[in-house]
């Protein structure tokens, strides 16, 4: 079996205590809201229209809490058996008979997100190139060639690398673009918004809209793959440190993602488009936000 020796030691007596890293609070809070705010957070005014107002903000508040929950209940199963990853907790709990299962689980998770974010990067990079170089430029039109450069050059290194701890400072560079973003979809909201809903923007409706709202909402709080990544850089984790970080993260995603949904349905109402930045002209604030998530989802 690959499990270690040491480990299999450990399984027949008690758990020993979960050994952390020095990454304080407030950076880890950093780097759970860099992993959570990405891509998705486009798509949830759209989610708002499906679900109507009121509805649409209730299931948002639902599903952040349900998510928050449950986020922070892997970080206590780690604490409690003194472990710092899935497949180690999986033994725990499970035994070393089913170990097969976690890991094909975690191979076809792995593959399938890589898979969806390597799509989006066509996506943000081709359009900021477009509106940034012309539409006639080849990485303007090279969507294809833009993927596999990107793969090669970037995502292939990254993904062979032991220790990317020198990338944290990513992590805040990240959240710089997330709230340019943020505030540049605020302040056109603000300042362009008409004076009262159109009489179709009904604030509260069940509908079967819901459930399209529900599957937005639920992709935008993801962030459950890291939670025994996380926890083993925490310094000194307990469960009240641990409670601390995950409930500052999630109540701050939370916030944003109401304000940026009820911002981004006010804007355009019932002309909002899947991804809330296509209704935008191609200025270059608009352009570099693309270029800018582009990066982040890197």
């Amino acid at each position: 079996s690959p499990w270690p020796v040491a480990m299999r030691a450990q399984a027949k007596g008690g758990a020993g205590p979960c050994q952390g890293g020095t990454t304080p609070v407030a950076m880890l809070v950093a780097t759970l809201l860099k992993n959570m705010i990405g891509s998705g957070i486009f798509s949830l005014p759209l989610g708002l229209l499906h679900a109507t107002r009121v509805p649409g903000l209730l299931v948002l508040f639902i599903m952040g809490t349900l998510s928050a929950s449950s986020f922070w209940m892997i970080g206590y199963c780690c604490i409690t058996w003194g472990v710092t990853s899935f497949r180690d907790l999986w033994y725990r709990v499970f035994g070393l008979r089913t170990a097969w299962i976690i890991d094909v689980t975690m191979f076809f998770n792995g593959w399938f997100t890589l898979v969806a974010y390597v799509v989006l990067i066509g996506d943000f990079t081709t359009k900021s190139f477009e509106g940034l170089l012309g539409e006639d430029s080849i990485l303007a039109t090279g969507r294809k060639m833009n993927q596999w450069t990107i793969t090669v050059l970037l995502l292939l290194p990254l993904s062979l690398a032991k220790d990317l701890s020198k990338l944290a400072f990513t992590s805040m560079l990240g959240l710089v673009i997330l709230a340019y973003v943020y505030v540049l979809v605020m302040h056109d909201s603000a300042t362009k918004s008409p004076a009262e809903w159109g009489p179709d923007m009904v604030a509260s409706h069940w509908n079967l809209g819901i459930f399209e709202a529900i599957a937005l909402y639920t992709h935008a709080f993801v962030a459950h793959y890291n939670a025994p990544k996380l926890l083993s850089e925490l310094y000194r984790p307990t469960y009240l440190r641990w409670l601390v970080v995950v409930g500052i993260a999630y109540a701050v995603a939370l916030v944003t993602y109401c304000s940026f949904a009820w911002a981004g349905l006010r804007r355009f109402e019932g002309e909002l488009l899947g991804n809330i930045l296509r209704n935008y002209e191609s200025n270059y604030s608009v352009l570099l936000a693309w270029l800018g998530m582009g990066f982040c989802i890197v």
